[in-house]
């Protein structure tokens, strides 16, 4: 299914570098990881922030995470920032996959109080 290829698509890239503005496939920021993943599921996407990709309106919004779902776009507010700045794909089992400024690579990780008092909402794809 969509939802399978897109986690695929998306772990075949664990542990590429973090680097700011790209969009892979070998490097990658989070709306750079979720363009190329997309694009690798056939889809034609625009390249866009995290923030556009938010306002998606052809994708269902999901304002709670207890309703997230395998494959849906996680959107985030982190840091003192005023916007969206920060998009997940989610893998299921509270875990997401992103790439990480801080570890600097592609990772899994839990879904924690950090991650939950930043979550803006979630936008389903498949």
């Amino acid at each position: 299914t969509g939802v399978e290829g897109l986690i695929a698509a998306a772990q075949s890239r664990l542990g590429c570098p973090y680097v700011r503005g790209a969009k892979g496939p070998n490097s990658f920021v989070c709306s750079g990881f979720v363009y190329w993943c997309l694009k690798e599921m056939g889809l034609k996407v625009k390249r866009r922030t995290s923030a556009g990709y938010a306002e998606e309106e052809d994708w269902t919004k999901i304002t709670r995470m207890s309703e997230l779902q395998p494959g849906d776009l996680v959107f985030f507010r982190t840091g003192d920032n005023e916007n969206i700045n920060c998009v997940c794909i989610y893998m299921g089992a509270n875990r997401m996959i992103y790439p990480s400024t801080s570890k600097q690579a592609v990772i899994v990780t839990e879904i924690n109080s950090y991650w939950t008092n930043a979550f803006q909402w979630a936008r389903r794809v498949f």
